[in-house]
């Protein structure tokens, strides 16, 4: 089947949305600031995220790599308290399903893009809050240009203000457990 045009800036704005509403919206603290004087900032449970794309690659079957992923996703994040990431994840693997039209080898694809999106999203924000220190208009300018540059050329440069203030109003109040 070929590819509808557009997906991947759906699964790009898919990413941010699980950035933004799943991880950062967590009950639990999962932006670290950082500790002692040479720490930097990370994202606790990162490593779980990523690997979720192993659920994917245990079945050679696209349909079967697809439910054991969504299985596997249900065991693993809610063990690490990924229950906001896990609701929203499920949520896109279904807006995926209804985009490729239940095409197991395209969603198989997309949901492989969506976390390595998620993943290299979490890594581009703790990088910036890493060479930023506590400059806010230093991290709001690179996120800005980031973003800019990402949505522009995704046409959605509408997003991005939406995406900016969620992850600045999250790495301002770590501690704001605002999970469901």
């Amino acid at each position: 089947m070929e590819e509808d045009e557009g997906w991947i800036r759906d699964v790009l704005l898919d990413a941010w949305d699980v950035v933004v509403d799943g991880v950062a919206s967590e009950r639990k603290q999962m932006l670290q600031p950082p500790r002692g004087g040479e720490g930097k900032w990370k994202i606790e449970s990162r490593t779980k995220i990523k690997s979720l794309t192993e659920g994917l690659s245990e079945f050679e079957d696209a349909g079967d790599a697809v439910l054991h992923f969504v299985k596997y996703a249900e065991y693993y994040l809610p063990r690490s308290d990924l229950n906001s990431t896990l609701e929203k994840i499920l949520e896109k693997v279904s807006r995926i399903r209804d985009r490729t039209r239940d095409d197991p080898e395209q969603m198989r694809r997309q949901i492989e893009y969506l976390i390595g999106y998620i993943a290299w999203s979490l890594d581009g924000f703790v990088n910036i809050l890493n060479n930023c220190g506590d400059d806010e208009k230093a991290i709001r300018e690179n996120l800005d240009r980031m973003l800019e540059t990402e949505l522009s050329l995704a046409g959605a440069e509408n997003k991005k203000e939406r995406i900016v203030e969620g992850l600045i109003n999250w790495w301002k109040n770590p501690d704001d457990r605002r999970g469901r």
